[in-house]
């Protein structure tokens, strides 16, 4: 008698938790953090979550990434559905399964989100009205002063950096390192985030990666991703990304990071099987689009 009052007291509390209001605050709340930078904060609710058991220091993309696709309002009624199936089974270790939600809102609780109007000077700023329309070039003219630096296209004062200069720098310190372009071909996971890349020579090389974070870069072209054919998590949020056509000979990827580019166009997804994730927010997708992908499955955040 008490498993069976402990199996209806158990799905009442979830029920009351597993709600479309709990789940929308939730998601802008991650959202926010994530937007914020604050991945201390994300990386807590993870923790709350149970998706990091071994205490690890989750990465800040995936980390995102594992808590919208975990609490997306999108999921509500298959965990509703999941709450009364586990009941009608008198399954009470299954109902304590999904207990780590009232865990994740006891975290929420005690979370500030900070309140920045931009937590970083974006690097996609005023991207839009740069880009030509007919010739999808940039357009870096402006009204400021000339100065006497030197300026790449963007008008950025700092050097070009490559995706293979960006790694020597990251993993020896300097540029004048002599390595084999093949080493790249071992690593499984990269992350060359906010290393100011703007050309992405040497990541053809990366051919068993599975995991490749390039955000808050300078990133225009990403046609050299084609052949990164093992690639299941891509984070490129914070470029200027136009185009993504590469992205569809990619088969087994499953996430997708292009926040805050200059994409407007998720066509070569559509056809995409195993795509699960993908966050496009900061992004003028038609809302069309945006309802085929979640109509193919895809959690979709805009």
């Amino acid at each position: 008698m008490t498993s069976r009052n402990d199996l209806r007291a158990l799905h009442a509390s979830l029920s009351q938790a597993y709600t479309a209001e709990n789940l929308q605050r939730l998601t802008r709340t991650v959202i926010a953090l994530h937007r914020n930078r604050q991945n201390s904060a994300v990386a807590l609710l993870l923790k709350a979550a149970g998706r990091s058991p071994d205490g690890s220091a989750a990465h800040a993309n995936q980390a995102f990434y594992t808590l919208m696709m975990t609490y997306h309002p999108d999921r509500l009624d298959h965990y509703r559905s999941e709450l009364d199936r586990l009941l009608a089974a008198g399954d009470l270790e299954g109902l304590r399964g999904m207990s780590h939600l009232l865990s994740v809102l006891e975290t929420e609780r005690g979370i500030v989100v900070l309140k920045r109007p931009s937590p970083e000077p974006p690097a996609y700023s005023d991207l839009w009205d740069a880009v030509d329309e007919e010739t999808g070039e940039y357009d870096v003219t402006d009204d400021e002063e000339p100065s006497d630096e030197p300026l790449d296209e963007f008008g950025d004062l700092s050097p070009r950096m490559s995706f293979f200069a960006a790694f020597k720098k990251q993993t020896y310190g300097n540029l004048r390192v002599e390595l084999p372009a093949s080493l790249l071909a071992d690593l499984d996971v990269i992350d060359l985030s906010d290393c100011g890349i703007d050309d992405l020579d040497g990541v053809q090389h990366c051919v068993h990666t599975t995991m490749l974070d390039l955000s808050y870069n300078r990133i225009t072209d990403i046609s050299e991703l084609s052949s990164l054919t093992m690639l299941r998590e891509l984070y490129l949020g914070n470029n200027r990304v136009g185009y993504i056509d590469a992205l569809q000979f990619l088969p087994d990827l499953q996430a997708l990071d292009i926040s805050y580019n200059a994409v407007d166009d998720l066509t070569p997804l559509f056809a995409m099987e195993h795509l699960e994730y993908v966050n496009a927010m900061g992004c003028r997708i038609p809302a069309k689009q945006v309802q085929r992908m979640r109509e193919k499955g895809t959690t979709i955040i805009v």
